[in-house]
């Protein structure tokens, strides 16, 4: 059984035996619509161990980018796998980390791969457009019709990108959200306000950071598409 603990020293020679020995496996988080609960599809989330230790991706990948030949090599990993062992016939969240544009020997065979892949989306965090040309990403987005998510939106310290609202097909609201309804109300009308744009766009609204049963009936208040957190995991994990 791995525990997640403390864990804060990472060293390449720890990436390196990461990839090496495939010391990862992929947590599909149910993303559920409001209307009638059902899956509408799963977020892949990645997942390191090492020693009987589950190490934070954050901690992880942050890193790796201080060695993007090492980076991407790790990243390509872990989309291969997460397409790899998928739940059928959903569609399929993942993560997209911009810092891959920095090796480019790499990213041709990477995208290369997303084309021959089905039914997914690619979650850009929030603020992606600090780290790369937004816009000549979107354009190869478009070029290959891959859909995408705005992550983290409105996380607490992030900005918020004008341009990525208006060309997303998915807003997913990030879990602040919902501590800024549990202090204040009033913060509904915020969510609901996005929703009815989003509408008005053709895009759909998921909501982050479903963990208790009362964060689900602050969503029941909204008029968001759907739902994801933790209250819903199936420990639907492969390794």
């Amino acid at each position: 059984m791995y525990q997640q603990n403390n864990f804060k020293i990472i060293s390449e020679k720890i990436i390196e035996e990461i990839i090496e020995k495939k010391l990862f496996y992929t947590q599909y988080q149910p993303i559920i619509s409001l209307h009638d609960e059902e899956v509408y599809g799963y977020e892949a989330l990645a997942r390191f161990k090492y020693k009987e230790n589950l190490l934070p991706p954050d901690l992880v990948f942050g890193f790796c980018h201080k060695d993007l030949e090492l980076f991407y090599q790790l990243e390509y990993l872990t989309k291969k796998k997460q397409f790899e062992n998928r739940p059928k016939d959903k569609k399929l969240f993942i993560n997209f980390d911009p810092h891959v544009f920095g090796y480019k020997t790499g990213v041709n065979e990477l995208f290369s791969f997303f084309q021959k892949q089905k039914d997914f989306t690619i979650e850009l965090v929030e603020n992606s457009h600090v780290h790369i040309n937004i816009s000549m990403l979107i354009d190869i987005f478009n070029k290959f019709k891959f859909e995408f998510a705005m992550d983290d939106f409105f996380k607490e310290d992030s900005m918020v990108s004008i341009f990525l609202l208006n060309k997303t097909n998915y807003i997913k609201l990030d879990k602040d959200m919902l501590k800024a309804v549990k202090s204040n109300n009033s913060f509904i009308h915020i969510i609901n306000g996005i929703v009815d744009f989003a509408h008005s766009q053709n895009q759909q609204v998921i909501l982050e950071g479903i963990e208790t049963y009362e964060d689900l009936e602050i969503a029941k208040d909204t008029k968001v598409d759907f739902i994801q957190g933790f209250l819903y995991d199936k420990l639907f994990i492969n390794k």
